[in-house]
């Protein structure tokens, strides 16, 4: 059995995810594997991944047909063959730590380890130009990244940690995921199909790690800007009625549906006005 497994789902972002892939050099061995679930990919998207030169070679899982965030996972989990899985999206370059520091939470007894998440703003240009030159790529995340809050408070002192299971930076043990079923794939829409996995680890009795040496950095884009309200509120709904005999989870869980019913969820109007900035630029 590996170490680990990196689970990425996709969907036509092939500029970032090579950027992602290529931060992901020097960490690959024999026991860390790298599995890219392509979520109703366009052929050239699939192509372009293929022509990519690496270090190492990633394991392809093709839906030809959008399945969606939570199917799209459970492919990669089924694919996995880790000790853990470390859950990483398309958008996200990683620090050099990143696998080993999650790994190393794990063998200190964590069931699931958050990680340190950060927001980019890099010009799609730069992302290119990082790919076919990454020498000052580590550099360029450091001085920029701007620590991305948790929701409900500092993941490293939060005694609610499952409400900060975002899967864009989180690793669980693989068994766990199997105990507890994976991914609701009743989640179709955008929106909290982490959250619920979260909660199931929780209840499931899973103890929650935090690192800021697991950490990596989004590179922002335009969709980060949509407001997803509508989508959000139905999937909490969901939520709420799925953990009614849970009263301290449904308690938590109606405070952020009210959240969200009222402000939605979107960044703030500086970091897209600073995302507009730099697109002109």
């Amino acid at each position: 059995m590996k170490k680990a497994s990196i689970v990425i789902p996709t969907l036509n972002k092939l500029n970032r995810l090579r950027l992602v892939l290529k931060s992901l050099e020097g960490q690959i061995t024999d026991e860390v594997e790298v599995i890219v679930v392509f979520d109703g990919c366009d052929p050239e998207v699939i192509d372009g991944f293929r022509a990519l030169q690496l270090s190492y070679e990633p394991i392809a899982v093709i839906s030809e047909q959008n399945i969606g965030r939570a199917r799209a996972r459970n492919k990669g989990i089924e694919a996995a063959s880790g000790e853990i899985v470390i859950f990483l999206d398309d958008d996200r370059v990683v620090s050099p730590t990143y696998v080993e520091s999650h790994y190393s939470l794990h063998k200190a007894g964590y069931g699931v380890v958050l990680g340190q998440r950060n927001q980019l703003f890099m010009k799609d240009s730069d992302i290119d130009r990082f790919y076919e030159e990454p020498e000052g790529l580590r550099d360029f995340c450091e001085q920029n990244g701007e620590v991305e809050k948790y929701a409900f408070g500092n993941g490293a002192k939060s005694r609610i940690r499952w409400m900060n299971f975002y899967t864009g930076n989180v690793s669980v043990d693989r068994q766990a995921l199997l105990d507890v079923g994976g991914f609701d794939e009743s989640f179709s829409k955008w929106g909290h199909e982490d959250l619920d996995l979260g909660i199931r680890l929780y209840l499931k009795g899973l103890t929650f790690g935090y690192s800021t040496e697991a950490n990596n950095y989004h590179l922002m884009h335009a969709s980060n800007f949509d407001n997803k309200k509508k989508q959000c509120a139905e999937n909490m709904r969901y939520l709420i009625k799925k953990y009614k005999k849970h009263l301290d989870v449904r308690a938590l869980l109606t405070l952020l549906y009210t959240k969200q019913a009222v402000f939605g969820v979107h960044v703030s109007k500086e970091q897209q006005k600073k995302f507009e900035m730099l697109s002109q630029e």
